[in-house]
């Protein structure tokens, strides 16, 4: 049998990065996954020169651990920007309305596009204004971000834009996601700039001067996400190409080897302890008699699972009925017409 230094379960582009990593600093790698492709949620298919993701479709630009291990892995030349033609719509009173050209995960980087979206109400665009005027409020410890969202540009912003970007990337909401974890360059733009529309505004500039764009005129030069010209699946087939290469190891499931539903039989044996039981192995997984009866007595109940557990081997209950469950007293019941049956122990 051979050994290995890591066990990695799952080959989603976690479990493919971690076997990277530790492939990096030289140990032996074994990566099991019962699907027959690797990826996990990052899935692409390609029909007829088509690029249709099943799951995700970009990775934010400002992380750069995505774009490093592009690097890593040769596919810096099919990095690609957001298109210009793109756009993203958000439902919102009924209506897909367009999201503002240049919002950031939360934050606006251009200030005409987020005067004029309809998305927010003129409510919603004055108390975001408020932002320029409010002092630093971020304590020393985390937070989370929906709460220091609402506190600086309100609930208009947080629910109809922020919720929306961020919980759509994370796949939470942004009342529980960290914000020193998920958006810590927040926490460098407040402390700054004071205000978080004035540092959005100020990275929007610096990033279209960078770009060569002198005005709002170039959809896209600002946006956050980052794609592969044949898609995030490129990305986990690239790991997996890489980790063969290394001397990692992949186990898959066969199809045949799928998991089966278990049989009536199998359905109906009761669970001995933690463990489900074949019949023939019910009495072998009882737990013992005293100290049953010593957990039950401290809690005042009766020894309901000793009796679960104490079958015959061939899986027939007890003829007798057990003391300690409920029936239905039948044979008792009151003169009263239309009376109901009373319950016993």
């Amino acid at each position: 049998m051979t050994a290995y230094d890591l066990l990695v379960v799952g080959a989603g582009i976690t479990g493919l990065a971690a076997a990277w990593e530790a492939s990096e600093a030289g140990a032996s790698v074994l990566v099991l996954d019962p699907a027959q492709q690797v990826g996990g949620k990052v899935s692409t298919e390609r029909v007829d020169g088509l690029v249709i993701e099943r799951g995700p479709d970009a990775f934010v630009a400002y992380r750069p651990a995505a774009l490093d291990l592009v690097d890593e892995l040769g596919l810096g030349g099919e990095v690609v920007g957001v298109g210009p033609d793109r756009t993203v719509h958000i439902r919102s009173g009924g209506r897909l309305r367009p999201i503002p050209e240049g919002m950031g995960l939360g934050v606006p980087t251009r200030l005409g596009p987020f005067l004029r979206t309809h998305l927010l109400s003129p409510w919603d665009k004055a108390r975001a204004a408020l932002d320029l005027l409010l002092p630093r409020r971020l304590p020393d410890e985390d937070v989370a971000v929906g709460p220091f969202l609402r506190a600086r540009l309100g609930n208009g912003v947080v629910d109809r834009l922020a919720q929306p970007l961020v919980g759509g990337v994370y796949g939470a909401g942004v009342d529980e996601l960290s914000l020193d974890a998920v958006l810590p360059n927040l926490r460098e733009d407040e402390r700054g700039h004071r205000s978080l529309l004035l540092a959005g505004l100020s990275q929007g500039r610096a990033r279209r001067a960078a770009a060569g764009t002198p005005s709002d005129s170039a959809p896209g030069a600002t946006s956050p996400f980052r794609s592969l010209r044949r898609g995030l699946g490129s990305l986990p087939e690239a790991l997996q190409a890489a980790l063969l290469e290394r001397g990692a190891t992949a186990a898959r499931r066969s199809a045949s080897a799928q998991r089966q539903p278990p049989s009536r039989r199998a359905r109906r044996a009761p669970r001995c302890g933690m463990a489900r039981c074949r019949p023939s192995e019910w009495v072998r997984w009882s737990w013992p008699r005293e100290r049953i009866r010593a957990r039950n007595s401290l809690r005042g109940e009766r020894p309901t699972l000793l009796r679960r557990c104490a079958r015959s081997p061939t899986g027939r209950a007890p003829s007798s009925p057990s003391p300690g469950r409920r029936t239905r007293s039948t044979s008792h019941r009151s003169a009263t017409a239309g009376s109901r049956p009373t319950l016993r122990r």
